[in-house]
């Protein structure tokens, strides 16, 4: 279950693996909440900040999360849970060569879900701040752009008369 939850989360909210796997109760969580407070300590780039998180977050958080502590439980020595293993297992079930399979890692969750956001928002700079950046040419360098963001992006600025010309 916390497996499911944790790359619930990654997904949802497109934090950093090591973000998320810092999150504490109730710090950064409480049962039930429609926010998640990220502490400066918590984040590579020391950027804390309250963000408001999807009802799927919301459920999968809720099931791991303690009254106190860790969200998603450590080692007996302290250590991070690592779910590289578990990750590359699916990928490979999934269809992945192994090869290919291998090199997925929860990254991956980061880039997708950036990817993604900017794609149905429009909103870099917004979506820069969910994920914790702190400059927009950092959230660029995650987007992966394709030719439909462009015709996307032309059918806006032109006010929905591109093609009727």
């Amino acid at each position: 279950r916390p497996i499911r939850a944790y790359f619930t989360v990654l997904w949802e909210t497109g934090l950093r693996p090591e973000t998320v796997c810092s999150l504490m109760a109730p710090h950064d969580y409480q049962r039930g909440r429609a926010t998640l407070t990220i502490r400066d300590e918590a984040d590579k780039a020391r950027f804390g900040r309250e963000l408001p998180i999807t009802k799927t977050a919301r459920k999968a958080l809720d099931s791991v999360c303690p009254d106190a502590g860790y969200l998603f439980p450590r080692s007996p020595s302290g250590n991070a849970p690592d779910y590289r293993d578990t990750l590359r297992a699916a990928a490979h079930r999934a269809g992945l060569d192994k090869d290919r399979a291998n090199r997925v890692s929860a990254y991956d969750f980061r880039h997708g879900r950036t990817t993604h956001l900017v794609a149905d928002s429009g909103d870099v700079v917004g979506v820069g701040y969910l994920v914790g950046h702190k400059n927009v040419t950092t959230t660029n360098r995650y987007v992966h752009a394709r030719m439909e963001h462009g015709a996307r992006a032309l059918e806006k600025a032109d006010g929905g008369r591109r093609g009727k010309r």
